[in-house]
C-alpha cells in the first residue's frame, strides 16, 4: 500500500491523509475480529477445504484491487483481501478436546499478558515501519522509485540479524534475553533518526539500519516465548493467537503515526516506537524476572501445588498415574515439572 502511495495511488483516488490512514486500519480490524475465532473452530471445516479455498479468493481479490477507483472501492478490497488473509489459521491436533476454561486460564497467565503487551508494542513499531518506510526514505529527498530500491538494504540487514538472533535464542534457550537485545537495537536507529537534523540524510537513512533489524528481529523470539510457556494445546494455541492480535491491533496504531504532513522529521511516529522500544525492553526484562521467580516458587512449594492429585496410601499403581495425568492436565504450565523458558 505504501509502495503504491509513492506510485501516486493517494493522488490518483483523490485521498486525504485521513482516508489513506481508514484503508490502512481496515485491514487491521479484519485481522483482529477474524483471527482468533477462525482459528479456534478451524476443525468445523477442516484445512483440507479451508486453506486452499481461502488462497484461491484471496488472489482474486488482490487482482481485482488493481482495477479500485474510489475511496469506497479500496475499503471493501482491503477489508476482503485481509480478511481472507488472517482466516488461515494454527492447526490443532486431533485428539484436543476444546475446552474454554483453557483459554480463559491462559488469558490470566500474567506473564502471557506481559508478553502480549511487548507484543503490541512490537507490531506498533514493525507495522509502522513495514508499511511507512518508502515513504521514509523518499522525504530524505529520494526519487520513488530509488526510495524503493533504498528499502531493501535494511531488510537485508534485518533478515541476517533475525537469522542470527533466531539461532541464538533457539541454542540458548535465551528468549528474553534476545529480546532485550533487539530492544536495544531498535532504540539505538529511532534515536539516532529522532535526534539528528533534516539535512543530515545519510545518518538518518543509516539508522533505519538499526531500528528495522532490532525491531523485526523481536517478534520471532517473543512469540516463541509466548508459545514456550503455555502448557496445553489450546492454552498454547490461545498464547499464540492472543500475540498475533494484540500485534495487529497495534497495527492499527501504526496506520496513524506517519502521516505526509509531518515529514521529513515525523517527530511523532519516531518519539512513539523511541518510547515503545524501550518500554518493550522494561516489559521483557520484568517478565524475564517473573518466569525466574515463577520456577523458584514451584520448586520452593512443589509438595503444596500437588496435594490435592495426591492419591491415597495403598492405591493402585492404575490410580497414581490418573492422578499425575490429571494434575499436568489441569495445572498446565503452573505444573512444578514444567520449567519456563526465560
Amino acid at each position: 500500500m505504501l509502495s503504491n502511495c509513492l506510485s501516486g495511488l493517494q493522488n490518483d483516488l483523490r485521498l486525504t491523509d485521513h482516508q489513506y490512514s481508514v484503508a490502512l486500519t481496515v485491514t487491521f480490524i479484519s485481522y483482529v475480529i477474524v483471527e482468533f475465532p477462525a482459528t479456534l473452530f478451524l476443525k468445523k471445516i477442516g484445512p483440507n477445504i479451508l486453506l486452499p479455498t481461502l488462497i484461491i479468493i484471496w488472489g482474486i481479490i488482490t487482482t481485482l484491487q488493481g482495477f479500485v477507483k474510489s475511496y469506497s472501492g479500496l475499503i471493501a478490497a482491503r477489508i476482503l483481501k485481509q480478511r481472507l488473509e488472517r482466516d488461515r489459521p494454527v492447526l490443532f491436533e486431533e485428539n484436543e478436546r476444546f475446552s474454554f476454561s483453557e483459554v480463559f486460564a491462559c488469558l490470566k497467565s500474567p506473564h502471557v499478558l506481559l508478553n502480549s503487551l511487548s507484543l503490541f508494542m512490537t507490531g506498533t513499531v514493525d507495522f509502522s515501519l513495514a508499511y511507512f518506510q518508502p515513504t521514509i526514505v523518499n522525504s530524505l529527498g529520494y526519487s520513488a522509485v530509488r526510495s524503493q530500491l533504498l528499502t531493501i538494504p535494511p531488510s537485508v540487514v534485518s533478515f541476517i540479524v533475525m537469522l542470527g538472533t533466531g539461532f541464538i535464542s533457539d541454542r540458548f534457550q535465551a528468549r528474553g534475553l534476545t529480546a532485550c537485545g533487539c530492544a536495544l537495537t531498535s532504540m539505538t536507529g529511532f534515536l539516532i533518526f529522532y535526534v539528528t537534523k533534516p539535512q543530515q540524510t545519510s545518518l538518518k537513512y543509516a539508522s533505519l539500519f538499526f531500528s528495522v533489524a532490532g525491531s523485526y528481529s523481536l517478534v520471532p523470539p517473543l512469540q516463541t516465548w509466548q508459545a514456550n510457556n503455555s502448557e496445553g494445546h489450546y492454552r498454547r494455541a490461545t498464547a499464540i493467537i492472543l500475540g498475533a492480535c494484540v500485534g495487529n491491533l497495534g497495527g492499527i496504531l501504526s496506520t496513524w503515526l506517519f502521516p505526509l504532513s509531518q515529514k521529513p522529521e515525523y517527530h511523532t511516529g519516531t518519539s512513539l516506537n523511541l518510547a515503545f522500544s524501550i518500554a518493550v525492553f522494561v516489559t521483557t526484562l520484568f517478565n524475564l524476572f517473573w518466569l525466574r521467580r515463577l520456577n523458584f516458587n514451584k520448586r520452593k512449594y512443589r509438595d503444596q501445588i500437588l496435594s490435592k492429585y495426591q492419591v491415597k496410601e495403598g492405591a493402585s499403581g492404575e490410580s497414581e498415574l490418573n492422578e499425575k495425568k490429571r494434575a499436568h492436565r489441569e495445572l498446565g504450565d503452573q505444573h512444578p515439572d514444567f520449567i519456563y523458558a526465560y
